[in-house]
């Protein structure tokens, strides 16, 4: 047990203060003067801008509730991500000749850069970028992130890399792709997402641009990357192991993550954990699962399945500190669909019960805590999941964290806290039907001759077991989340 989590002290969680990266899809700030203001005692944040578009401070007629706000800041976060494409034109905004609704453009700068679309970010105009929005974060007590695609786009190849005489086109990876090629686009791009380009790294000038476009992020001092299609079925090594390096020569501490991009029906087999193996030790972050949205089916048994494969390699040790299987954002409360990136429309279609079961899971197999839902209109319900301070710290400070059963519907995952005076046991149905889950002392690794009971969630004693084994009667699709500590 090495005491922190991404920089998180052990005396921080021993105080309850459990800083997590909560990614705010809905990304709560406002890069001019705030209107209404969070005002708890980790942060203060402005209400989100936005209404149709996700990533966006230009202004909208619809206002947070400042007291849920300051409920949520009560809880620290640590990272506020703005999510993909802020660098695309938006054609929502009228008037706009430059943006194709069928196909809108990518803005990039002079060097082949992404810029942030200025109408949608306006402190970003004049090809200032995101420095504003990050001073903006920063002063409320968070660290600023962004999501970012393979390499460049095809809207850069014109382009010259900066410091050098080469376009951007003279540096696109020319590998074959083992999916169908987009149309008449023989070049490797992300297989969702045909406007991405690989860079090749092996050129001089592929190098340049990498280092150019690291360069530019640390300049608007951003904390985080989220690198999209160069894991999974677009794995891309020497491009992670060389923007690792690209982020290191920045001299600031940019946290590195990698997603696969989801998965498709007809793409070929291929090893996330064997990738994770690989590049483990360059990154800080990586996706080990689809994207999660808010279908039972995206939990179970999918995500347990790669939990468990993935729980060895829970904090392995990274050129920047540690590494940690991420599953994904929480997409609770107010959400957006997976095939529409207007923005939020729906109520999660997850009952309580699979929410709970899927914190838990997420808490206790240390998994990346983000938030992928609209904070302003989350209900205390939602707040409750995100804020159980005793959930957080399972999360952030246990260890020997693994599945221990796992048969007919039925999973339990335990783990210790740091100073091993409490094991915390998972019990999960993953059936639609009401089933008892059991785990023994011996196969929780309990040696003590008598123990106490407690629900994590409810903070409330359960009776203790009366014999060598842990039980609960659970409804489908739920979990009890207990500590057990010696009498």
């Amino acid at each position: 047990m090495d005491g922190e989590r991404d920089g998180v002290p052990r005396e921080l969680c021993a105080r309850g203060v459990v800083p997590q990266a909560v990614r705010l899809r809905e990304c709560l700030l406002q890069s001019v003067q705030p209107r209404s203001l969070c005002t708890g005692s980790a942060a203060t944040v402005s209400r989100a801008e936005s209404t149709g578009n996700y990533n966006d401070d230009s202004g909208s007629s619809r206002h947070a509730t400042p007291c849920l706000l300051t409920r949520f800041c009560a809880r620290a976060q640590e990272y506020c991500v703005v999510d993909f494409l802020w660098y695309q034109c938006d054609w929502h905004y009228a008037g706009r000749a430059a943006c194709d609704s069928d196909d809108p453009t990518w803005l990039v700068d002079d060097f082949g850069r992404p810029l942030p679309d200025p109408l949608r970010w306006p402190s970003a105009a004049n090809g200032v970028g995101f420095r504003a929005v990050s001073d903006r974060v920063h002063a409320l007590g968070m660290k600023f992130g962004i999501h970012i695609m393979v390499g460049t786009s095809k809207y850069a190849l014109n382009k010259t890399v900066k410091g050098t005489n080469f376009l951007v086109s003279d540096v696109i990876g020319n590998d074959a792709c083992p999916w169908p090629s987009h149309g008449s686009q023989r070049r490797c791009t992300c297989q969702w997402q045909a406007k991405s380009l690989d860079i090749n790294v092996s050129h001089p000038g592929g190098r340049a641009f990498y280092d150019s476009l690291y360069e530019q992020y640390a300049g608007w001092e951003v904390d985080m990357i989220k690198n999209d299609c160069v894991f999974g079925l677009d794995y891309r090594p020497d491009q992670i192991k060389y923007q690792s390096d690209a982020i290191r020569r920045t001299g600031r501490p940019i946290v590195y993550s990698l997603s696969p991009g989801g998965i498709l029906s007809w793409a070929p087999a291929y090893d996330l954990i064997a990738q994770a193996k690989e590049v483990g030790p360059y990154v800080n972050m990586y996706r080990v699962t689809n994207d999660a949205w808010d279908e039972w089916s995206d939990i179970a048994p999918t995500t347990f399945d790669a939990a468990h494969n993935s729980s060895a390699l829970i904090g392995a040790p990274s050129r920047n500190g540690r590494s940690w299987p991420d599953m994904d954002m929480l997409a609770l409360g107010w959400i957006g669909s997976a095939s529409d990136d207007d923005g939020p429309d729906h109520w999660a279609n997850l009952t309580l019960d699979e929410q709970r079961t899927q914190v838990t899971l997420w808490s206790i197999a240390r998994s990346p805590l983000f938030f992928g839902g609209d904070l302003r209109r989350s209900n205390l319900t939602t707040l409750s999941l995100l804020q159980n301070s005793r959930v957080l710290a399972i999360d952030c400070c246990s260890h020997s964290n693994r599945q221990v059963v796992a048969s007919s519907g039925v999973r339990v995952w335990t783990a210790a806290s740091g100073d091993n005076a409490t094991v915390y046991v998972a019990l999960f149905n993953l059936q639609q039907v009401t089933q008892t889950v059991t785990a023994t002392f011996e196969q929780l690794d309990i040696t003590w001759k008598g123990v106490s009971l407690y629900d994590v969630w409810t903070n409330k004693s359960v009776p203790a077991p009366g014999g060598s084994a842990i039980a609960a009667t659970l409804g489908g699709h739920s979990t009890r989340l207990l500590a057990v500590r010696a009498l």
